[in-house]
């Protein structure tokens, strides 16, 4: 539920937004993109996430992620399938600051919800656990590699081998 007002107070205007949320009946594995534990420059350290639930073919998204990788000299990525036709791709080894991350997001064709959400918020976030509805894990289902592949950092490692493991096990 979303409640929305407007308060004037002598010459300005106040918009106030409220949101009330349900609350979650279970627990929600995932993981964010940020990858330093310093809250003072949260947008240093990023590695990129993006996030397609407009139902683009998978060879679409294969295309586009292809040219993301020359355009921007990403290295490999790991595409995995949410739900049907819903993809989340993920750069593990890219490490680059959060405006940057915004700036290729917008360059995507991924989901409108995804980009605007990413500009109130300093991270991205991946869910682990299966959404509503549907009762499968996300799926890797591609890994599409590049010729700009990074050294990882221990960081880095460690989210890829965590992510990896937790959607084998069953």
């Amino acid at each position: 539920m979303r409640l929305n007002t407007k308060l004037n107070i002598l010459k300005y205007v106040f918009k106030l937004t409220i949101y009330r949320r349900n609350t979650i009946d279970e627990a929600v594995v995932g993981i964010n993109s940020n990858l330093t534990k310093n809250k003072k420059e949260w947008w240093k350290h990023h590695f990129l996430m993006l996030d397609y639930d407009n139902n683009l073919s998978l060879d679409n998204l294969e295309r586009e992620i292809k040219h993301l990788q020359k355009q921007f000299k990403l290295g490999d990525c790991h595409i995995f399938e949410s739900s049907y036709k819903h993809y989340n791709v993920i750069f593990f080894y890219e490490d680059m600051d959060y405006f940057e991350a915004l700036k290729i997001i917008h360059t995507t064709t991924s989901c409108k919800s995804f980009k605007s959400w990413r500009m109130t918020r300093q991270e991205m976030t991946l869910r682990l656990t299966p959404k509503k509805n549907y009762d499968k894990k996300p799926i890797l289902i591609n890994i599409i590699t590049s010729k700009y592949n990074r050294v990882p950092s221990k960081e880095q490692k460690k989210i890829k081998n965590f992510v990896l493991g937790y959607l084998r096990e069953e």
